[in-house]
């Protein structure tokens, strides 16, 4: 099974800095889908902003659509932990979880692409309080914005979804 990893420099911890502001996160919110989404299609899911810039890795998520039943894709941060896949819904600390929540809570079954490996996943959240604590540690260590996102959330508690690989890879 292909697992998914990453390199961080000490220079992209540093920049991490940036997007985990409340402006940087408000700023990042609004274009960084709109540039991800064509380089990691240029790239064949090599290169992403986040990954260049932050060193955390990305995935494209492909969930589908909680209403419409329709394929959405989506540019999310994922971290590894052995071959599951850490998904953190932090939507930028806004008060709202994102989409891809919900889409994976009605259609738990997903597509995963990431350093040309494409693989189906399963989908679920995280409750049980010693593992959300475990898996929220290791995502802020490979991103020190979630952190920040939390506290921003206020009430919120930020969801984790963990995805584990099913038994077919494309």
């Amino acid at each position: 099974m292909t697992q998914l990893t990453y390199r961080q420099y000490r220079w992209q911890r540093a920049l991490q800095r940036l997007p985990a502001s409340a402006l940087g996160s408000t700023l990042f919110s609004k274009f960084l889908h709109y540039v991800d989404r064509p380089l990691m299609r240029a790239s064949g899911d090599r290169i992403s902003t986040p990954a260049l810039l932050l060193g955390v890795p990305t995935v494209l998520l492909t969930t589908t659509g909680a209403k419409s039943g329709q394929p959405r894709r989506t540019p999310v941060v994922g971290v590894p932990d052995d071959e599951n896949i850490i998904l953190v819904a932090s939507n930028w600390g806004k008060p709202r979880n994102p989409g891809w929540y919900y889409n994976l809570h009605a259609h738990p079954t997903a597509e995963v692409e990431f350093g040309g490996h494409t693989g189906v996943y399963t989908a679920r959240e995280v409750t049980d309080a010693d593992e959300y604590q475990r898996l929220w540690r290791k995502a802020s260590q490979v991103y020190m914005g979630f952190d920040k996102y939390q506290q921003r959330a206020g009430d919120r508690r930020i969801p984790i979804m963990l995805l584990t690989p099913q038994d077919t890879e494309l």
